[in-house]
């Protein structure tokens, strides 16, 4: 027996002969409480820059989920938490759930691509999520990536950052389409403007 497997059996064996009973004892909803647990595991992942041990765990968890459409979004969440590039289990795992949740998947994704953009300019993860949730430190980014005050790991031309900042904008404009992050651009780069909508 390897590895792998025995330590799939230990969390399987955990979760039916102690966690189970307890969230059956509570009238806790079984399969949202474990999703629960994931959500706290990948709210640690955020902050390594190597998760793949928490990564494995939550995947092993989600096999103990029932319901179809709740291990879906628990698998979504561990990637939207892990780190780029993700380990072969995951990608197998997102694999496996891309026809049913394709909606989903395309936030996530989109949501990793701006996520990838922040990381390319070495900013932390946790100010990656930052600027996807907070539209003012999205302008704020930017400013920077405009005005060149953020240095990225490879060399970009100006005309390099304008079409990095229009995509990260036209990734935004998918996230969040309610919200426009900047009406014109920080330099007044047409370009930059996101699609026409309600302010």
């Amino acid at each position: 027996m390897n590895l792998s497997t025995v330590i799939s059996y230990q969390v399987r064996d955990r979760i039916d002969r102690i966690a189970r009973p307890f969230i059956e004892e509570h009238s806790l909803p079984v399969d949202e409480t474990l999703l629960g647990h994931i959500e706290k595991v990948t709210s640690i992942a955020r902050c390594q820059t190597s998760s793949e041990h928490l990564d494995v765990h939550c995947l092993l968890v989600t096999d103990a989920i029932n319901s179809v459409a709740v291990r879906a979004r628990a698998i979504l969440k561990i990637a939207d938490s892990a780190p780029i590039p993700w380990c072969s289990k995951l990608s197998i795992a997102v694999q496996g759930v891309m026809g049913e949740t394709q909606f989903e998947l395309n936030l996530t994704h989109n949501r990793m691509k701006l996520g990838a953009i922040c990381q390319n300019f070495g900013l932390d993860r946790r100010y990656v999520d930052s600027v996807i949730d907070i539209y003012a430190d999205f302008c704020g980014f930017l400013r920077f990536l405009l005005t060149g005050s953020l240095t990225s790991t490879r060399e970009i031309t100006d005309e390099g950052r304008y079409e990095i900042a229009a995509e990260a904008v036209s990734i935004y404009d998918r996230l969040r389409p309610g919200v426009r992050p900047c009406q014109e651009s920080p330099l007044g780069d047409d370009r930059l403007r996101p699609s026409q909508g309600n302010s």
